[in-house]
């Protein structure tokens, strides 16, 4: 009978082991899965700055290429931007 309980200490304690075993590992990947998910979402508010940055840079863009279809405006440009001059006019250049 002794032999019995001592079998039946022994299956139990065995038991126990691996159940906490698994119980460990399922919590280190769990852990490690939170870990993953909070790294992406400090990834995603990232690049969610960067294409705000980038959609802003777009709008500017597509102003200026719509001004640049006026030919009025891109000698002003041309005259501002790289000193270019008209006939009978002296750039000075001033810091």
């Amino acid at each position: 009978m002794k032999k019995n309980k001592k079998k039946e200490k022994h299956k139990t304690l065995f038991i126990c082991v691996i159940f906490v075993v698994i119980i460990t590992f399922i919590m280190y990947n769990l852990l490690s899965i939170l870990n993953q998910i909070n790294v992406l979402n400090k990834e995603k508010k990232e690049l969610i700055v960067i294409l705000n940055e980038l959609e802003e840079k777009e709008k500017f863009l597509k102003v200026e290429l719509e001004k640049l279809q006026n030919p009025d405006y891109i000698a002003r440009y041309a005259r501002e931007k790289y000193l270019f001059s008209k006939d009978g006019e002296f750039n000075i250049k001033i810091d």
